[in-house]
């Protein structure tokens, strides 16, 4: 999901430099538009890797000295290691390696969203010529391209609650984000 964010906004800085640069040149780099897309994700992604790994390392240490302890049964520890042991679950690495990098990016997004549409609203009031007009038809496609909409289902009111409105709430992510 972090790489997907990240291309996103690569694509923002690069229809932002396409706009303000007036011309299609090929003097822009796409070097760093690569290293944003797919090297940045893995600096928030190892870190989280790492910490979810060790903190796994030391549940598992732990509970196996309950285990044999006499604390917990086979049956208790097996199910707790079920539970316990998966990357993708929710915690406070999860909040700080991957919602708040996620956020940041989609609010960068909507500020250059905001950008490109002041040039071309600025453009539209010099002239009124039909290129004019399709590049602000065009801008407004940008919104789920730049990720704008994801803002919509980036909170679950529902979490942990098996209702319909749950069920609601997962079938608008998933219009919404493959909307990009």
């Amino acid at each position: 999901e972090i790489s997907n964010v990240a291309w996103m906004f690569c694509e923002a800085l690069f229809l932002h430099y396409q706009i303000h640069a007036h011309v299609f040149s090929d003097s822009l780099k796409l070097t760093i538009f690569y290293l944003i897309g797919w090297i940045a994700p893995l600096l928030f992604a190892i870190p989280l890797f790492g910490l979810t790994f060790i903190e796994n390392i030391n549940f598992r240490e732990a509970a196996q000295q309950e285990l044999l302890n006499g604390t917990i049964t086979i049956a208790e520890y097996e199910t707790t290691m079920l539970q316990f042991i998966c990357f993708t679950r929710q915690d406070t690495y999860t909040s700080w390696f991957v919602t708040v990098p996620i956020i940041f990016v989609l609010f960068v997004n909507m500020v250059i969203l905001t950008v490109i549409i002041k040039t071309v609203v600025n453009k539209l009031r010099v002239t009124t010529d039909k290129v004019t007009m399709k590049a602000l038809k065009s801008t407004c496609l940008l919104l789920p391209l730049l990720g704008c909409v994801q803002f919509l289902t980036l909170y679950n009111p529902f979490f942990d609650q098996l209702n319909l409105f749950d069920g609601i709430w997962h079938i608008a992510n998933v219009i919404f984000r493959n909307l990009q």
